[in-house]
């Protein structure tokens, strides 16, 4: 459904553990649009369950993390030479994927080289000052946002590999250093069912905080 000449979309989600949570979605989302999972070393059968519903996906060897599952699903879909734009969608079903519909509509004419979904509520006190800088410095209202559109084109023209530190924050800042075109977009999220997979550990946070620092220095 979502195919027009100009572009074609697929979606793209890293999932680690989130079969409770990404069997209400995908099975839905994968009627309307491709869809590929790349499986985190999952230790709750969602490999499995994915082969057998037949759904795209690949599997890492061992926990990669989120940066590195999405990169890896990059040069995948590209090394396709079908698809002109990638979707990310986190895997705990906090997205609305009928936005996507949405979203493509608002822009049929062109997509911009990157869109970023923002979230009207976010996880965490420390993401709201992230966003608020960022929105500051660069006119990037959620830069955390895991709901994004990007365009192939443009991902082939930088080296994506190197980034997966900071959330794929570092990715959007590539973006913005090349003066590619960004836009912004506003979506409501759902509350997840159970306990964020990254949690609110010290670990998380001290990389919220570091993340907070590279936009704040970054030129």
């Amino acid at each position: 459904m979502y195919s027009k000449k100009k572009y074609k979309v697929i979606v793209l989600i890293p999932s680690c553990n989130e079969l409770k949570n990404i069997k209400n979605f995908i099975l839905h989302l994968r009627k309307e649009i491709d869809v590929i999972v790349v499986d985190d070393f999952s230790t709750d059968n969602s490999f499995e369950w994915l082969v057998k519903k037949k759904i795209p996906c690949i599997r890492n060897k061992k926990n990669l993390g989120y940066e590195k599952s999405i990169i890896r699903g990059f040069d995948y879909i590209i090394q396709k030479k079908k698809y002109t734009h990638i979707i990310t969608l986190d895997a705990d079903g906090q997205h609305n994927y009928k936005d996507i519909k949405k979203i493509l509509h608002k822009y049929h004419n062109k997509l911009p080289d990157l869109i970023i979904c923002n979230r009207i509520k976010k996880n965490r006190l420390i993401e709201y000052f992230i966003s608020k800088l960022s929105e500051i410095n660069f006119g990037i209202e959620d830069i955390l946002s895991g709901f994004k559109i990007y365009s192939i084109g443009k991902l082939k023209r930088i080296n994506f590999y190197k980034c997966h530190n900071y959330y794929l924050v570092d990715l959007t800042l590539l973006f913005k250093s090349k003066k590619f075109n960004i836009e912004n977009y506003l979506i409501k999220t759902k509350k997840r069912s159970d306990f964020p997979k990254i949690g609110n550990t010290l670990k998380v946070n001290i990389k919220l905080i570091k993340i907070f620092f590279k936009i704040f220095f970054f030129h």
